[in-house]
């Protein structure tokens, strides 16, 4: 589970970086980061109706994401003092761990938060 320190909760945060931040959209997922005033880099995931209509499957997709955050967090291979929020796309469901881990990856990547 990704800590509590790490996740965005607040309305206000995701609204602050789904309007202020920078953005890019990626095959099945969407990648927005801001920076905070936070000594660490906290993340929030969103994952719509549309995409699938079953909670279990939503929630799914949030704990596989969830978890590649928290790797990355504990290997210590992002920067600090930013709030990111990942948007889930049509298709999504259909990736397995593997290629939504080498697809958040490159979207961290190019968005420059990875050491």
């Amino acid at each position: 589970m990704l800590q509590k320190v790490n996740r965005l909760a607040k309305k206000k945060d995701f609204d602050r970086v789904l309007r202020f931040g920078q953005g890019i959209i990626l095959k099945d997922l969407g990648l927005k980061i801001s920076k905070n005033d936070l000594p660490m880099t906290r993340f929030g995931f969103i994952v719509s109706n549309k995409i699938a209509k079953r909670a279990n499957k939503r929630n799914k997709l949030k704990r596989r994401l969830r978890d590649i955050i928290r790797l990355k967090i504990k290997e210590k291979r992002l920067k600090n003092g930013l709030d990111a929020v990942v948007i889930a796309r049509q298709g999504i469901l259909d990736r397995t761990y593997l290629e939504l881990k080498e697809e958040l990856e490159f979207g961290l990547n190019k968005l420059k938060i990875l050491n």
